[in-house]
């Protein structure tokens, strides 16, 4: 009953969140509460660029040039080029072995998680890759999955949030509003001249 409780209440927060930095925060770092896993990372793809490492739990800053993130980064271009990856899956060290191009990048022996956010598409642009040394349950992906799609929705209305608060959007409102003003000023005009 308490993992149903600090799922739910995850969820909460993640509908809260009131920027980007502060949601991929609780992605990364609140999910290690409720799936135990010794790494997150939250990626991002735009478009038909490719996966780039946004957030690593437990970290606040991190160098993109790392080997260890620029092997993850590799291994799941990879994954994302080779395998059904609109699909939460589970990858086992053989898995791993077998994407990984560089042979000079030697991962650990994890246990990997594939869980991209739900999209429209069926070319994810986010999702988590979570690590361990345990194989992972089907109730732990489950939640996992479920997760994901929660971050995707507070990731879209985050960004829809962000869109309707720039200098464009309030100028474009600002045009709609005058244009409408010269129209009715206009209309009402001419409906006074036509009493006279």
């Amino acid at each position: 009953m308490a993992g149903c409780a600090a799922l739910l209440q995850l969820e909460l927060e993640v509908r809260q969140a009131e920027s980007k930095s502060e949601l991929e925060f609780l992605i990364v770092n609140r999910t290690l509460s409720i799936i135990p896993a010794i790494t997150i990372y939250l990626w991002r793809r735009f478009g038909k660029e490719a996966i780039s490492i946004e957030r690593i739990s437990g970290v606040s800053d991190f160098d993109y040039n790392a080997p260890e993130v620029q092997s993850i980064t590799q291994l799941l271009n990879t994954f994302a080029e080779d395998e059904k990856s609109e699909e939460i899956k589970q990858l086992t060290p053989d898995d791993i072995k077998r994407l990984e191009k560089s042979k000079d990048a030697k991962l650990p022996e994890i246990h990997g998680l594939w869980s991209p956010f739900p999209s429209y598409k069926n070319q994810p642009a986010a999702g988590l890759w979570l690590v361990r040394k345990e194989p992972w349950s089907a109730g732990e992906m489950a939640v996992t999955k479920r997760l994901s799609g929660t971050f995707a929705h507070a990731s879209m209305a985050i960004s829809y949030l962000n869109k309707s608060n720039t200098i464009f959007f309030r100028k474009g409102r600002l045009l709609r509003f005058l244009i409408g003003l010269l129209l009715n000023a206009r209309f009402y005009s001419y409906q006074l001249n036509n009493l006279f």
